[in-house]
Parts: C-alpha cells; structure tokens; sequence
C-alpha cells in the first residue's frame, strides 16, 4: 500500500497536507503562502544560487506533474 511504499501524499493515515491541516508536530500547517514552514526533508530540495527562481519554478510542481506519469509508463525514445 502507498504507506509502505513511500508515497505517504496517498497514504490516509500518514498523509502529508500542507493546507489547513495539522502537522506531524500537531501543530497546525500554513500552506504554501508563508513566510516560513518546517517540512520534512524528504520533501525539499536545493535550488542552486546559480539558478533563477522564474527559471527553477516550472520544475517545481509542473515538472514533476509531467515528469511522473513519463516515469510511470516508462515513457523514452522511440516509445509511444
């Protein structure tokens, strides 16, 4: 199941909301829109000082939108 697997957004008992829910900590979340939030590291990553945020944005949350269902049916050169 999804909490076994490592995939606790799809795991009911552990999931992971960041809006208007309650943290592992108990304490309530705030969403994207803060000025600060604590999550856990395995959500987070580094965007390199190098890279413009305008320009590492679209990774962020479309990327990984196209990115898993590619990975998911094995999408790659000469495949349709």
């Amino acid at each position: 199941n999804s909490c076994t697997r490592g995939i606790e957004q799809y795991c009911k008992p552990g999931a992971n909301f960041t809006y208007n829910s309650i943290g592992k900590d108990g304490q309530p979340t705030q969403g994207g829109y803060s000025e600060a939030i604590v999550v856990d590291e395995n959500y987070v990553l580094r965007i390199p000082d190098v890279l413009p945020l305008d320009v590492a944005a679209p990774l962020l949350c479309a990327g990984i939108t196209l990115y898993s269902p590619l990975r998911h049916w094995n999408a790659g050169a000469n495949t349709r």
